[in-house]
């Protein structure tokens, strides 16, 4: 991607120098990169802040989807394929993503059950599995902490939380995803969107996910998905 010819065509080429200079952008360059509506805006200065500031090469993972044992099979989808914990052996990946409809009264025991399955059939790749919202529910169930049921987890064997449509947009979920980073795991910042327009909430979100990455460097990415009303 030509990087400069684009922003230069989108009138946003005076953002290319403070993106490699690490500067944060303000609610009036976001404005102006979102109502590009061309999602290659901000790709565009995020590899150029990425290749000013680290110079690491993008590298994208290979998931094996694993159908959890006992628990329910997620919908048929022609375009997913997922495979059953006992036959993943010698499957090439980089890492698993734990599939299944979590039962409604989950509780930490049977969750960390769950995921000592999962890395017991490949210990060697990492797990994703569990959203902030699911960590949030367990919490609540077991009548414990947040931070508990966290290590807990990451004991277990998650290395990363996952994410789904709609999940993670409280300020609950930003301090679980706080306490994943402090205990060594990765996570996903899910963030939805108006095409309709930018509004303050939308950019107040943007701007509590980047004072949790700045602190705790431990997101994956950001997750730009569109409103469940659209």
């Amino acid at each position: 991607m030509n990087h400069r010819a684009l922003l230069e065509s989108l009138h946003l080429a005076d953002l290319i120098e403070p993106a490699r200079a690490n500067e944060a952008l303000t609610h009036t360059d976001l404005e102006r990169v979102l109502r590009t509506k061309n999602p290659l805006a901000a790709a565009a200065l995020a590899d150029e802040r990425r290749d000013a500031v680290s110079g690491v090469t993008v590298t994208y993972p290979v998931t094996l989807r694993v159908r959890a044992p006992g628990l329910p099979a997620p919908p048929a989808d022609p375009l997913t394929v997922s495979f059953a914990a006992d036959d993943i052996a010698g499957i090439e990946a980089t890492e698993m993503q734990l599939l299944g409809e979590l039962p409604a009264d989950l509780q930490i025991g049977h969750a960390i059950e769950i995921v000592r399955t999962l890395v017991a059939a490949r210990p060697i790749l990492s797990l994703r599995a569990f959203t902030a919202d699911d960590v949030a529910a367990i919490a609540r169930r077991d009548r414990g902490s947040i931070d508990a049921v966290v290590a807990d987890l990451a004991k277990a064997g998650v290395a990363t939380l996952d994410w789904r449509p709609g999940a993670d947009a409280s300020d609950e979920a930003l301090r679980i995803h706080r306490a994943a980073h402090d205990a060594g795991m990765k996570t996903f910042a899910p963030v939805t969107y108006s095409r309709s327009g930018v509004g303050e909430p939308f950019l107040d979100r943007l701007d509590a996910l980047r004072a949790v990455a700045e602190s705790t460097k431990g997101f994956v990415s950001a997750v730009l998905l569109p409103d469940a009303t659209e």
